[in-house]
């Protein structure tokens, strides 16, 4: 099983007129659904909103400014996801909405709940349907586009692969409009300067990145460690072709890392000092076997002072480092839950936030320096 990001441009999505191209997007989510059947995790970036609102609201002179992009986005984004709706519903799968903004992912307490709502969701078997919140994004907190949203997301929910569906079959080594030895590069193994100079500067007027931003894109994901496909959108049943019987199309650009490294990396400076929780045997060996989330029940005591979304230590009854994560309650709180079963939260807390102390997807397990990503 694969854990999936698949974001697909408004270039695809949209027509001419800025109306839904509803040919595409049927044939887009059946596949979605044949890769969901098949026991892949699917997360759906989606472009759209903002042309969809176009063919609704006609402005006789439309202004290149946030408040436009916003009220378009806001009429758009309904008509977008009822579209989805309805067309999952013919395969009977389930489909939330998630709006983004920078700040989801800048700040710590943003970041725990967007990583765990999408994991939960996925638990659920439920479709995130993602999108940037343009209604209330401005400069400062805007991505720009959703190519590097969807590269964020993949690092965050440690996904396997990022799919970037486009209107072209790849990167070529030159602008295959203009230039009859253009190449299609099947496999990058490192984006380097020259790489990023084969992008060029072009920009679609719909939409707000390019081959620029997609190579960006793959830049920030393999660096996450999840391997990286650039595809055109309009080959037939491309991603059952990619998933299901492993052909090789578009251009494809393999993790620099292995997954997980860099989570390991910007979590472990962050553990709070002198701080920890201290579990019982079965929980040592629930996580460090299984896996597992870290539960109420099995925690013993809290040493020092952390807040939600913190990152801090996990330690058996010898005192050795279990693993550390970010925590989902406060010490305060983590103390007046432990030993307690998951239900009893609500109770004692006068309100939840998770059923775990940490979430597994948020997790670095081992012993010592041995320490192991899940």
């Amino acid at each position: 099983m694969s854990r999936l990001i698949i974001k697909i441009g408004t270039n695809l999505l949209t027509k001419e007129d800025n109306t839904q191209n509803t040919v595409f997007m049927e044939k887009i989510v059946r596949e979605i659904a044949e890769l969901s059947r098949k026991g892949h995790e699917i997360v759906l970036v989606t472009s759209g909103a903002v042309a969809c609102g176009r063919s609704i609201i006609q402005f006789e002179k439309e202004k290149k400014d946030i408040p436009v992009k916003q009220v378009l986005a806001a009429v758009g984004q309904g008509v977008l996801m009822h579209e989805y709706c309805r067309l999952f519903a013919k395969h009977q799968l389930k489909v939330a909405q998630v709006l983004l903004t920078n700040l989801d992912f800048s700040h710590r307490k943003n970041f725990l709940n967007t990583r765990n709502i999408v994991s939960r969701l996925l638990n659920l078997r439920v479709i995130p349907i993602v999108n940037e919140n343009d209604v209330t994004a401005y400069d400062e907190i805007q991505f720009g586009d959703n190519d590097n949203l969807s590269a964020r997301l993949s690092a965050m929910i440690d996904a396997d692969m990022l799919i970037l569906l486009t209107d072209v079959d790849g990167l070529y080594t030159e602008d295959p409009a203009t230039s009859p030895h253009a190449k299609i590069l099947s496999k990058v193994p490192k984006i380097t300067e020259a790489i990023k100079k084969m992008a060029g500067k072009k920009i679609n007027k719909k939409s707000c990145g390019g081959m620029v931003s997609k190579i960006a894109a793959a830049e920030y994901a393999t660096q996450s460690g999840v391997d990286t496909l650039m595809v055109s959108g309009r080959e037939e049943n491309v991603l059952c072709r990619l998933m299901i019987q492993k052909e090789s199309l578009g251009t494809f650009f393999p993790a620099t890392c292995a997954k997980g490294e860099n989570k390991k990396r910007w979590m472990k400076p962050q553990i709070v000092k002198d701080a920890w929780i201290e579990i019982d045997a079965g929980a040592v060996s629930a996580m460090v076997s299984k896996g597992a989330s870290l539960l109420p029940k099995g925690v013993v005591s809290v040493q020092g002072d952390f807040k939600r979304g913190d990152i801090v230590n996990v330690k058996g009854h010898d005192g050795e480092i279990v693993a550390y994560g970010l925590v989902n309650y406060s010490a305060k709180d983590t103390n007046r839950i432990k030993g307690q079963h998951s239900k009893e939260i609500a109770r004692l807390l006068d309100g939840q936030f998770e059923p775990e102390i940490m979430q597994r997807d948020n997790v670095v397990m081992g012993y010592g320096v041995c320490l192991k990503v899940i």
